[in-house]
C-alpha cells in the first residue's frame, strides 16, 4: 500500500534535526497552514466519530448479536478477506477520482455500522446475528481503504518544513482519540442503563455524528474539485 503512494526521495538539505524547541514552531505551522488546518479538523472529526464506539462495537457483537468466540473470529476473518479483495478497486478509485472521493465511501461504510447496531435491537434475538453479519460486513468493506486515503491526504496537506514533526503531533492526536473515546462511549452506554435502549440510543447518536462527517467529506470533495486541488502534489508551504 505504501509503495503505491507517490513520494519523491528526500534530498539531504531537506532532512532536518528535530528537537523540543521546534515543537512550538511545528504547532504554529499546523494552525497557520490553511490546507493542513482544514484537513486536520475534518480528519479528527472523522476519527472522533469512529473511535467513539470501538468498544461498543464488540459489546454489540457479543451481547446483542449473540456471537460466540468462533462466530466472532469467522466474522472478523471474513471482513478482512473482503477488504483485501476490494482494496484494488479502491486503489483504482483513488487514482481516477482522488482520495477525497474515495474517503466518502469509507465514511458511508462507517455510517452503516451504528445504523446496523441500532436497528438490530428492534429485531427478535434469533434474527439479529445474520442481520448484523450481513450489514456489518458491507459497512466494513470500505474501511480497508482508510489508511490508503488518510496517509495521502495527510502528505498533501502537511507543510514541507517540520513535516516529520507535524506528522508525529498529528499521530499523537489520533492516538489520544483512539485511547480515550472508546472509554467515553462505554461510559455513556453504562450511564444510560447498559441495556437494549442504551445501545440503541448511543448508536443513534453515533449515526448522527457520522452522517455529519459524511456530509462534511462530500462538501470538502466538491470544494477541492472546484479549486482543482484533488490531485495536488505534496504541500510546500
Amino acid at each position: 500500500m505504501l509503495r503505491r503512494i507517490p513520494c519523491p526521495p528526500r534530498k539531504a538539505e531537506e532532512k532536518q534535526e528535530m528537537g523540543l524547541k521546534m515543537f512550538p514552531e511545528a504547532l504554529n505551522q499546523m494552525v497557520r497552514s490553511k490546507p493542513f488546518r482544514g484537513f486536520f479538523i475534518c480528519i479528527m472529526l472523522f476519527y472522533l466519530s469512529w473511535h467513539l464506539d470501538w468498544s461498543l462495537w464488540y459489546i454489540a457483537e457479543t451481547k446483542y448479536a449473540g456471537m460466540n468466540e468462533a462466530q466472532l473470529s469467522f466474522f472478523q476473518a471474513l471482513c478482512s478477506i473482503c477488504q483485501m479483495i476490494f482494496i484494488g478497486f479502491f486503489s483504482k478509485l483513488c487514482r481516477r477520482k482522488s482520495e477525497h472521493f474515495t474517503i466518502i465511501f469509507v465514511c458511508a461504510g462507517l455510517l452503516l455500522c451504528p445504523i446496523t447496531v441500532a436497528s438490530m435491537t428492534l429485531l427478535p434475538q434469533s434474527a439479529r446475528m445474520p442481520y448484523f453479519m450481513i450489514l456489518a460486513l458491507i459497512g466494513n468493506i470500505p474501511q480497508g481503504a482508510t489508511n490508503m486515503c488518510v496517509v495521502q491526504l495527510l502528505l498533501q496537506a502537511t507543510p514541507k518544513k517540520n513535516r516529520a514533526l507535524i506528522i508525529s503531533i498529528y499521530t499523537l492526536f489520533v492516538t489520544l482519540s483512539n485511547s480515550l473515546l472508546p472509554f467515553f462511549g462505554v461510559s455513556v452506554y453504562t450511564a444510560l442503563g447498559a441495556n437494549d435502549t442504551a445501545i440503541f440510543t448511543v448508536n443513534v447518536i453515533e449515526s448522527a455524528a457520522r452522517f455529519g462527517v459524511l456530509i462534511m467529506m462530500i462538501l470538502r470533495y466538491r470544494m477541492m474539485k472546484r479549486r482543482g486541488d484533488l490531485f495536488r502534489p505534496l504541500c510546500e508551504e
